[in-house]
């Protein structure tokens, strides 16, 4: 297990539009490199996202301490172990530029369920 430093967090209600239109930029970057800009207000990163992360979706149900008001949530993630070594990292990126995602990924991605 890693100690985690949050990077980057962002929550706001939107139009479930506005979400899509978000997914769908995401997607985008990804298809055409794996660099994804993340920014919400002054609050600016860029993550460089390996050809092959580990994903995983996640759909939850929470309900209060008695039973009644349940929280729904639809969850995705993408996660992958930082490459230290610059060697390693030269592989990786010349590895990402010959990689296209298989074609579930890429319906997984296009029907609207990554978050970043």
């Amino acid at each position: 297990m890693y100690a985690g430093k949050i990077r980057f967090r962002s929550e706001s209600t939107q139009s479930i539009e506005a979400i899509a239109t978000y997914r769908r930029s995401v997607a985008d970057k990804l298809d055409s490199g794996g660099s994804v800009p993340l920014t919400a207000g002054e609050e600016t990163t860029t993550l460089e996202i390996p050809p092959r992360p580990t994903f995983e979706v996640k759909a939850e149900r929470e309900t209060d301490s008695h039973g009644g008001n349940a929280e729904q949530s639809l969850e995705s993630r993408s996660s992958w172990t930082r490459i230290e070594t610059p060697a390693a990292r030269a592989a990786a990126y010349r590895s990402r530029r010959r990689y296209r995602p298989p074609t579930a990924l890429l319906e997984t991605l296009q029907a609207g369920l990554f978050v970043c």
